[in-house]
């Protein structure tokens, strides 16, 4: 079975748990997925014990999560977790191996990093304070922050790390290595 079918199935379950009474239009405007896909997903995990489908009325149902879906949703839960903290324990690894690499090759004393991209600067940080690269590490959010350090001259590239295909405009010349680019695992 497809990973992103098997997230459909947790967002279901989670939705159920939050939401008892919802619709199978809810189900399927919450995940994205149409109508009869909702419908067959229902089935299966009644079919597999995960869920109890109770009958209100002649045209409304209420859904339960049984102790065998909750542990299944607890399961999945889990698998997702550890499947991100591998991808982020990669992209870490690429990062460092790709900053090494150009220390390395360009005979760098300190690496610079530029960007604005809140999540990798929280890991770039944390890379920075473990000492992970092979020399100094430094990462600015702003040009000027980065053109006044005293140890950066525009010969030295800058890792750019950004969402946006376009570098940031400078007066000064600055070598900028799109890091964003070279990240895909």
């Amino acid at each position: 079975m497809q990973a992103q079918h098997l997230s459909k199935e947790l967002a279901i379950l989670n939705y159920i748990e939050e939401n008892s009474q919802a619709t199978q239009r809810d189900l399927s405007a919450f995940t994205g997925v149409s109508l009869g896909t909702v419908n067959l997903v229902l089935k299966r995990m009644v079919k597999h014990g995960w869920l109890k489908i109770e009958r209100m009325q002649p045209n409304s149902v209420k859904y339960f999560l049984t102790p065998s879906g909750i542990a299944n949703k607890i399961e999945r839960t889990y698998a997702y977790l550890v499947r991100t903290y591998n991808e982020i324990e990669r992209l870490q690894a690429r990062i460092v191996t790709i900053a090494n690499a150009l220390a390395t090759r360009s005979e760098l004393e300190q690496i610079f990093f530029y960007g604005q991209e809140y999540e990798l600067d929280e890991m770039i940080d944390n890379l920075i304070s473990n000492e992970s690269f092979i020399v100094p590490a430094k990462f600015y959010h702003t040009l000027e922050e980065l053109k006044a350090d005293p140890s950066y001259h525009k010969e030295i590239p800058v890792l750019l790390i950004s969402k946006e295909s376009q570098t940031p405009q400078s007066k000064e010349e600055v070598q900028w290595i799109n890091l964003m680019g070279m990240l895909r695992v």
